[in-house]
């Protein structure tokens, strides 16, 4: 045990009552060596029994009962952690570096779950701890981290954005921290892909104001250039040699030979035109935005257990709400959000209603779980609903439904991130300039 705790109470009973379980301890042992460099000394190393030992010494005790064994060093090394394994008061980084020890010490994966009874799934997420910012995760662990948020961060390959969403572990941030980092990791894979089609169309260029007058046309990069990739190749062909090159806003461009006679660009045209990329890739920004926020609204939904408790807030929303004057739920919605599958035979003249109500899932949940049946529509009823709070030249517009819907789930138990509050309420950067970014 590398830190025995709080041994006060401990110490008190072995004054009072004396210590009614042996100590395990070997003769010699590295715990001699290390307390006696180089001398030739008789002594014992505990193997089991740290904590009595600690409180012993506290109680002004002189000699303890101990049982004397005999174990070579992996020996000794596999009884201290598979005695200290199962303690509760383990953190799961602790668990974790036991694992390894005994991993250093030969033994596999299998054998470590047979021994400590701990499932290889548990040592397997266990173990990817080890791999995190030691400093950011016993931070974490101070604000109660729970092992299923360690368990998110491994949807996350890279190991810096997997350390930075960390340090949201324990706050109501993390979840979109995960999500932001997931998509900015899929998002580098898919600029890979644009550099390499372009790489292999003509030669990289830097980036300036000028280079832009050469351009022949520009792609925002928001998904895989698969879909274009012979667009693109035709219209390079067409007008060799070309040029690429990239902004600071995920743009990227293709560009002619510079033309030295070409007359210069009207200016009050140019401000026209950079206005319109301007608010082109400004939209593009509050909707990636938007998606995130509307990802972490719909796992909490399809994630909620269905507490009878909450009722009088679902009802509320359905009855009491002024706003409200029916609801009427998207039934293909419905569908999803309990895996129901429409796809019927070609002779099923059933509507889709029928298919969804008459469904043994549905009614089972309808029997069971009323309030979790409850959310679901009127989750299905704000499918009908603009979840935007951009207007089309992506400026921000007040939505006074998204903010109702955020009210209901809240009262559920569901936590806004901040940068979810600051899309709310028009304060997120996405809505400025990128003069002003």
């Amino acid at each position: 045990r590398r830190d025995v705790g709080d041994v006060t109470e401990l110490a008190e009973s072995i004054k009072a009552n004396g210590i009614f379980q042996n100590l395990t301890v070997i003769y010699g042992g590295k715990g001699v060596e290390e307390a006696h460099p180089g001398e030739d000394v008789d002594g014992y190393t505990v193997i089991i029994g740290h904590r009595r030992l600690a409180a012993a010494k506290l109680a002004g005790l002189t000699k303890v009962p101990c049982l004397l064994a005999e174990m070579d060093e992996k020996e000794q090394m596999s009884t201290m952690l598979l005695e200290n394994m199962q303690r509760s008061d383990l953190t799961v980084y602790e668990q974790a570096q036991g694992f390894q020890m005994m991993l250093d010490l030969g033994e596999t994966k299998y054998e470590i779950a047979e021994k400590t009874g701990f499932s290889m799934t548990t040592i397997r997420h266990r173990l990817n701890l080890l791999k995190l910012d030691r400093d950011e995760l016993r931070k974490a662990e101070e604000r109660q981290v729970t092992i299923q948020d360690m368990i998110e961060l491994e949807r996350i390959s890279d190991p810096a954005l997997k350390n930075e969403a960390l340090k949201q572990a324990g706050t109501n941030n993390f979840q979109n921290a995960v999500e932001k980092a997931v998509a900015d990791e899929k998002h580098r894979e898919i600029v890979k892909e644009w550099k390499k089609l372009f790489g292999s169309l003509g030669e990289e260029i830097p980036y300036t104001d000028k280079t832009k007058k050469r351009q022949i046309m520009s792609y925002y990069i928001s998904r895989s250039p698969a879909e274009q990739k012979e667009r693109i190749e035709a219209l390079a062909a067409d007008n060799q040699p070309v040029y690429w090159c990239m902004d600071q806003y995920n743009y990227i461009y293709m560009l002619g030979e510079p033309n030295k006679n070409a007359p210069s660009v009207d200016q009050l045209n140019e401000k026209r035109r950079r206005a319109q990329e301007a608010k082109g890739r400004r939209i593009e920004r509050i909707g990636e935005v938007e998606s995130r926020a509307e990802l972490l609204r719909n796992k909490f939904c399809k994630r909620y257990a269905g507490r009878t408790e909450d009722m009088p807030i679902l009802l509320e929303a359905v009855f009491a709400d002024p706003n409200r004057l029916y609801l009427e739920p998207d039934i293909e919605a419905l569908a999803e959000f309990f895996s129901i599958s429409t796809d019927v035979s070609e002779d099923d003249d059933r509507e889709i209603e029928e298919i969804v109500f008459s469904n043994p899932k549905y009614r089972r949940h309808l029997k069971c779980e009323p309030a979790r049946v409850m959310l679901a529509w009127l989750w299905a009823d704000s499918d009908n609903h603009s979840i935007k709070v951009h207007d089309y030249n992506g400026e921000y517009r007040r939505n006074e439904y998204l903010e109702r819907w955020y009210d209901v789930i809240e009262k559920l138990g569901y936590s806004m991130s901040d940068e979810e509050r600051a899309l709310l309420d028009g304060t997120h950067e996405c809505f400025k300039d990128e003069e002003e970014n």
